[in-house]
């Protein structure tokens, strides 16, 4: 959590804007239900494989320049995008 909120901040600190974390942590559950429907943003990974189910992914809104700045600093506070999937970072 401190890698996530020290992430946002210096982007907050760059930019006078913020970036918006739509989801987080899910469940089994929700993580099963996004398996079995249609994805706006690629195929999700099956339950239970995924960073979200630990609360250690975050998916953030689809704003290029919240994603561009995350894909050049976010390995700095921990966090990298997945592959195939632009607004979803571990």
């Amino acid at each position: 959590a401190r890698n996530l909120v020290a992430m946002l901040t210096a982007y907050a600190a760059d930019n006078g804007d913020l970036i918006q974390v739509v989801e987080g942590y899910r469940s089994y559950a929700v993580q099963d239900f996004y398996t079995r429907s249609d994805a706006a943003y690629g195929k999700p990974k099956p339950a239970g494989t995924s960073g979200h189910g630990a609360g250690l992914a975050i998916d953030i809104r689809d704003v290029a320049a919240h994603i561009q700045w995350i894909g050049r600093h976010g390995a700095d506070f921990g966090w990298v995008p997945l592959a195939g999937d632009i607004i979803h970072f571990d």
